[in-house]
């Protein structure tokens, strides 16, 4: 039996999406986007400066078209001698819409910042396309962990029911905001689904959840992302936060489903 600790790594998408419509479009404009990436002894220089890039992508796109807010909730209990607590544990996350086709007149430096942090800044102005296409009601993805709070080494189970014949990938997002594949794998390789199931499929590998060696606590917070989408997807290994979102901008509403789910690993 071979285990798969998630939370662990940095994954990169490459969307392929083949459709044989037209995008509908119904604005087009350039937006102002800034953003900065601390540089210490952990980044270089070149690395803040692309991931402070990217961020100045997201704040154009946000700039333009605001954040949509989803949330997600779940109780947690625990044993005190004979009291019991659980707690009402809330997760929030914000979306974004919108394409960027172009960039312009981009500046990147090195300067320091009011917190006198030296950053990477980088401004550009983004071509932002806003789509009109609404989500397909009869595509859909049903999403559930085994547990919400699992303990260092337990075994993560996840249940999909889609309502349609759907490629699905899997990412976990770990306490660093970078994200890994943790399916399709080479375990299972077909993630083409079009009844339920529950990851893994395969008997030959276990989902471990593994508490970061890196953090202080006894709590550590992740989150598992599933696209589900009407066409193939085809992935890398790594991938950041910021240009997954900028990725996932890329795909039409109605050629997909997104769902998170959080989860804690408690020690």
């Amino acid at each position: 039996m071979e285990y798969i600790s998630i939370g662990l790594g940095l994954i990169r998408l490459l969307m392929e999406i083949n459709s044989p419509e037209a995008t509908p479009i119904i604005i087009d404009e350039w937006v102002h986007g800034r953003a900065d990436y601390s540089i210490h002894e952990n980044i270089s220089e070149a690395e803040a400066c692309k991931k402070a890039e990217a961020r100045a992508k997201l704040n154009a796109i946000q700039s333009f078209n605001g954040e949509y807010i989803a949330s997600d909730s779940f109780m947690s209990c625990k044993e005190t001698g004979e009291n019991v607590e659980c707690p009402m544990h809330t997760f929030t996350w914000s979306m974004l819409d919108g394409l960027i086709s172009g960039i312009r007149n981009k500046t990147v430096r090195s300067t320091t910042n009011l917190k006198e942090q030296k950053v990477c800044r980088v401004v550009l102005e983004a071509r932002i396309t806003s789509r009109s296409e609404p989500n397909d009601p009869n595509f859909d993805i049903q999403v559930e962990l085994s547990n919400p709070v699992l303990k260092n080494g337990e075994r993560l189970t996840i249940a999909l029911e889609p309502t349609d014949n759907m490629h699905v990938n899997i990412l976990v997002e770990d306490h660093s905001r970078t994200l890994t594949r943790i399916f399709p794998n080479r375990f299972d390789r077909d993630n083409k689904i079009d009844t339920n199931v529950s990851i893994p499929m395969s008997g030959e590998y276990e989902l471990a959840a593994e508490f970061p060696s890196q953090l202080k606590g006894n709590d550590a917070q992740e989150v598992v992302h599933v696209i589900a989408t009407n066409s193939q997807l085809t992935l890398l290994d790594a991938y950041s936060l910021e240009d997954f979102n900028l990725k996932l901008a890329e795909i039409p509403n109605n050629k997909k489903r997104y769902v998170r789910k959080a989860y804690r690993i408690v020690r």
